[in-house]
């Protein structure tokens, strides 16, 4: 049996301390979305909009000692947690990876699209949705990425584009049934765990 140096475990202990140390900062932005529902009194439209300086002062109470701190690889086991706009910005990395330019939407009056994607004449309008309970999805997504497709296919005449679902969780049966019957493509929490495989985004994307 190999014997491993105390210089390898320590690496290692690090290295999971680096991605613990990320995620004790998503359970205040659990508590910050939960009672922007509330104020909203919407529960059914999906993760309510978070503030570029919300999250500033969020991530600014538990701020990398140094610049490695932000170097964790995201895995599979992190996605419940990974919620609102943190959650956009790990999909618009995703695709940027893929080479296509992603352009994001307005923060609010975003037409039911929250990132459009573009390489060459070929485009991705993508709806993210995220939540950190493990009960499966409806179909608001479908409905607010097909409401929102006719006004980007007319900003990008030239790009034929495709509609797009993903989220941090499962889509039910119902998603699925209306996803299949309106054209759009659904990408769940199996599916983007494989890409954070291939890809290996470090938690520093959630705070760019």
């Amino acid at each position: 049996m190999p014997i491993l140096s105390l210089s390898l475990i320590l690496q290692s202990w690090h290295k999971d301390m680096k991605a613990a140390s990320y995620l004790f900062t998503l359970p205040k932005l659990d508590v910050l979305l939960r009672k922007k529902r509330e104020l909203a009194g919407d529960m059914l439209n999906g993760v309510p909009t978070v503030t570029q300086d919300e999250l500033t002062s969020l991530l600014g109470e538990e701020r990398f000692e140094s610049a490695t701190d932000a170097e964790a690889i995201i895995t599979g086991e992190h996605l419940p947690r990974i919620i609102g706009v943190p959650f956009e910005k790990l999909c618009r990395e995703l695709w940027a990876r893929q080479s296509y330019q992603c352009l994001p939407t307005p923060a609010t009056r975003d037409g039911g699209i929250d990132i459009v994607a573009i390489k060459g004449n070929h485009g991705l309008l993508i709806q993210c949705k995220s939540s950190s309970n493990e009960k499966g999805l409806g179909w608001n997504a479908i409905n607010e990425v097909v409401g929102g497709a006719a006004a980007y296919e007319q900003q990008f005449p030239h790009v034929s584009f495709n509609k797009v679902a993903i989220t941090n969780q499962v889509f039910n049966d119902n998603a699925i049934r209306q996803a299949e019957l309106n054209g759009v493509s659904l990408i769940d929490r199996t599916a983007l765990s494989e890409w954070l495989v291939q890809y290996q985004l470090t938690f520093e994307v959630l705070s760019a």
